[in-house]
């Protein structure tokens, strides 16, 4: 089965005949309603998790989730490039998730690690209201920067709001055979992808309506998602994203104890800074939000702390949109929970706000 294309989330999609200079508040909020799949999985390459989010009243909450460990070496990546190299083992894996869950799984989002896809924050003067040529455009646009052949990669896009001048497009590119690969298995165990999307987009999607209250005055802030693969840094400057970068791990980072992982986390951290305050006329981060998942939380956090630019250091806290009951209490529930968030962010969706 051909696989279908990375889609964002529907709350980040501009419909083709609503220009970004015409929109209204009242015409995205209510021509931009998804439909979300209730269940998510998150496709980190050291655990598989699963979430299932229900609803009672108007409150959602954790109906049930999985976590189970990926064998080492069973995903391999090379330049972008994703290979399982036992799709039967993998199967096993999903299919031990789906064994304890007490409802039947038929459509689900798939949350791929960012590392696995390219994401662009690109500016254009003036910008089709067609799909189609949007489309176009953003591959123009992004083919000499892709390591990959944009021809043989899907591709969506959004329009970021609050542009000084002209329009500031966010564009995601990942090879198609890498949507391939983990679509395969899902489907051939009866599972359809309602929703394909990179983690940290889920988490944003996530803390979206935190976010949307704390940033009102127009502060600055980061996001940073700090995973077992890679770690993502988004820096927004009131409502608007100006800044998204990532960077893998390298295979066997963690052996040294995760002193590889720390130093890379510090350089990117102050390679953003620096990009950010140089080339995007930045004037402080009032607050930096942190997922951490497989690392010394201390450690990490002391890394931000350090930061002169960064003014207060705070944890993402899941609980601040959605329900978590006695399952998730103290460190280990928190720990989870930052576990759970991206999968959270895609099974909630629009409902966090």
């Amino acid at each position: 089965m051909a696989a279908i294309p990375i889609r964002m989330p529907a709350w980040l999609k501009v419909p083709d005949f609503l220009h970004p200079a015409a929109g209204s508040d009242w015409l995205r909020s209510t021509l931009l309603e998804p439909r979300y799949p209730s269940v998510a999985f998150d496709l980190d390459p050291i655990n598989l998790a699963m979430v299932r989010v229900g609803k009672r009243k108007k409150e959602r909450f954790v109906s049930s989730y999985r976590v189970e460990p990926i064998p080492p070496g069973l995903i391999e990546m090379d330049f972008y490039k994703v290979r399982l190299t036992d799709a039967e083992r993998f199967r096993e894996v999903l299919e031990r998730i789906l064994r304890n869950e007490p409802e039947k799984v038929t459509r689900a989002s798939l949350l791929l690690p960012d590392n696995y896809a390219r994401v662009a924050i690109l500016q254009f003067d003036d910008f089709p209201r067609r799909r189609r040529d949007a489309l176009q455009l953003v591959r123009w646009k992004t083919k000499k920067s892709m390591p990959f052949k944009v021809e043989e990669a899907a591709v969506d896009y959004m329009i970021l709001p609050g542009a000084a001048t002209g329009v500031k497009v966010l564009a995601v590119l990942t090879p198609r055979s890498v949507l391939e690969e983990f679509e395969g298995i899902f489907n051939s165990v009866g599972i359809q992808a309602g929703l394909v999307d990179l983690s940290t987009l889920s988490l944003l999607n996530l803390y979206r309506p935190i976010l949307s209250k704390e940033l009102v005055n127009g502060d600055e802030c980061l996001l940073a998602n700090v995973s077992g693969g890679f770690v993502t840094y988004v820096v927004f400057k009131g409502e608007q994203m100006v800044l998204f970068r990532c960077k893998p791990f390298a295979i066997g980072v963690t052996d040294d104890g995760g002193e590889g992982a720390l130093r890379l986390m510090r350089r990117e951290l102050q390679a953003s800074l620096l990009y950010y305050k140089e080339k995007l006329q930045g004037s402080g981060i009032a607050r930096a939000y942190l997922r951490i998942v497989g690392h010394d939380e201390q450690r990490v956090r002391e890394i931000f702390g350090s930061q002169e630019e960064i003014r207060e250091v705070r944890s993402l806290d899941p609980r601040q949109v959605i329900e978590a009951d006695s399952r998730f209490v103290g460190d280990q529930g928190d720990s989870l929970l930052h576990r759970l968030a991206p999968a959270l962010g895609a099974a909630v969706g629009r409902a966090a706000s």
